[in-house]
């Protein structure tokens, strides 16, 4: 991994990371940095050590939450714009959206619903997804053992 002063860099300039692990290669991975404008694909995102414990890591355009209560710092996000979630547990999915201790939205999720809420980050250090997890073995949706919360889409700047 680079090192995070780097990462920290291009985050206060403007940019997002995104890591790419070579699956061919196991020490071979790829970091790209994408201007924080647009739709910011998020399961690639680079996220720093210290908030990567309340994510999974990227797959197929989501990335789920895998604790109650999971970062995306401000330094790698855009100041405003619209996170994109959903919640594909067989039960409602209460969820909370907040820019540090400030409340943004509070919403219900209903099972397989799709959201988008608007956000506004300035003068917070992070945006903070709180939600219960579930686990599709245990809902008896499938033999999945994960710990999951809400999915993830994308974040679309403003």
């Amino acid at each position: 991994m680079p090192h995070p002063n780097f990462i920290e860099l291009l985050n206060r300039k403007g940019f997002y990371v995104e890591r790419f692990d070579c699956s061919h290669n196991r020490i071979a991975t790829t970091f790209v940095a994408r201007p924080k404008t647009g739709r910011m694909p998020i399961d690639n995102l680079a996220l720093p050590a210290e908030l990567a414990a309340g994510w999974l890591p990227g797959a197929d355009g989501l990335r789920w939450t895998t604790a109650k209560r999971a970062a995306l710092p401000a330094s790698i996000l855009p100041t405003s714009g619209t996170i994109c979630l959903g919640n594909y547990a067989a039960m409602t999915l209460p969820l909370t959206i907040k820019a540090d201790d400030r409340t943004l939205a509070s919403v219900t999720l209903a099972p397989s619903q799709r959201v988008e809420i608007a956000f506004d980050l300035r003068g917070a250090h992070a945006l903070w997804l709180e939600c219960e997890t579930w686990s599709p073995k245990a809902l008896g949706m499938s033999a999945d053992d994960r710990v999951l919360g809400v999915a993830v889409h994308e974040i679309v700047s403003h």
